[in-house]
């Protein structure tokens, strides 16, 4: 899948799924989403802007903001730009912006 292709009503349909981040190489964390915000649609833009915010589960290093290649249960493997927003009691939070 292409992340273009990522709406807020696919990611509820999936929203229960495990996510697994590639940080680096060999360094795979599993995560989950902890909250979608669905914004206000739009005429000129392609999709409702919303954006997703996944936290660690139980790893609380902060990896810098970049693009990293996601993998989410029944959505597939798709590359994702990520910004550490800081931790949780259950890990690191990191956010995406979809417009």
């Amino acid at each position: 899948m292409d992340a273009g292709n990522l709406n807020p009503e696919l990611v509820q349909k999936h929203a229960d799924g495990p996510v697994q981040i590639k940080f680096q190489e060999g360094t795979k964390i599993m995560a989950s989403l902890k909250n979608l915000k669905i914004g206000l649609p739009a005429d000129h833009l392609p999709r409702t802007p919303f954006t997703i915010l996944l936290v660690t589960n139980g790893e609380f290093t902060a990896f810098p903001q970049q693009t990293y290649c996601v993998e989410w249960e029944g959505l597939g493997q798709f590359d994702l730009f990520l910004v550490p927003v800081g931790p949780a009691p259950e890990g690191m939070q990191y956010e995406a912006v979809f417009g």
